[in-house]
């Protein structure tokens, strides 16, 4: 194996590597998203957790903030909670934030 042909897997393994990485921190935002959102809905312990199983299986179906961010709008809409749209987006930047520092630090 040459040097370029070292050079060119390493870069395909760090490229296999950060996207795994930003996979389990998206997911996992979105289940710390879905327990957020849960809460405030006045969901029981054991519906939150399927809601924000929910979230997270929504986002692997329709890839893209939009999916989420709409299904947690309409629940928020429906339950009557004043939640703008931009605190739900802060939310959802912050969490994503906390998730990719988490994996950065505990692997």
């Amino acid at each position: 194996m040459t040097t370029f042909d070292q050079r060119e897997k390493a870069f395909e393994d760090k490229f296999v590597h950060d996207d795994h990485m930003l996979f389990m921190a998206k997911a996992r935002s979105l289940r710390a998203l879905g327990l957020w959102a849960a809460k405030k809905l006045g969901k029981d312990p054991e519906e939150a957790v399927t809601y924000a199983e929910a979230l997270v299986q929504l986002d692997i179906d329709k890839p893209g903030q939009n999916a989420v961010f709409s299904r947690i709008r309409q629940d928020f809409d429906a339950a009557r909670l004043t939640d703008t749209d931009a605190s739900i987006h802060k939310q959802m930047e912050d969490l994503l934030a906390q998730s990719v520092e988490n994996l950065r630090k505990n692997g």
